[in-house]
């Protein structure tokens, strides 16, 4: 859809995935060659150029097995759109249309729910941001600062909510 409205938008994939998700982005490679670049080998190097390099990383989850990804754009500055699952939907701080950034953890866009149309409109809300470049600043600033989630910081969340759970 984005691709269609005549966005300058450029897409990158790097790694595997579900087989029909990696055809329809072949297939959209084919229509829109200049736009999108497909990469399917695991490759941890060209993923965090690839990281490194882009403004906006897009990984929404239905399940979020892990928030390594998003984790790994934020030290380079990249603002990510993630779906509120498991701990994607703690490791992003969704922005809410103010420009307070004094959040806990680097601020980004969340679909509230993990189904296409939520994920769209979060990518939308990122795209229209981005095209703010005086407002886009402080996103990759909040980023770059904001606390670095690393497991030691969710065991002690995960024990503090054990003690509550047993004080009861």
């Amino acid at each position: 859809k984005l691709l269609d409205k005549g966005s300058k938008l450029q897409c990158i994939v790097v790694g595997g995935g579900e087989e029909d998700l990696m055809r329809e982005f072949y297939e959209l490679r084919q229509q829109y060659p200049e736009a999108i670049g497909l990469h399917y080998e695991q490759d941890t190097a060209l993923e965090h150029r690839a990281m490194a390099g882009s403004d906006i990383l897009i990984a929404p989850s239905r399940n979020a097995p892990d928030n390594m990804r998003p984790a790994q754009a934020m030290c380079y500055g990249t603002v990510s759109v993630v779906s509120d699952v498991g701990t994607l939907g703690d490791l992003v701080d969704p922005w809410d249309g103010r420009d307070d950034f004094s959040g806990e953890f680097a601020p980004g866009f969340v679909a509230k729910e993990a189904v296409a149309g939520a994920v769209f409109k979060a990518i939308l809300a990122a795209i229209e941001q981005y095209g703010d470049t005086r407002g886009w600043r402080p996103f990759v600033e909040g980023n770059i600062r904001g606390v670095q989630p690393t497991w030691s910081h969710s065991a002690h969340e995960h024990i503090q909510m054990y003690r509550e759970l047993l004080e009861g």
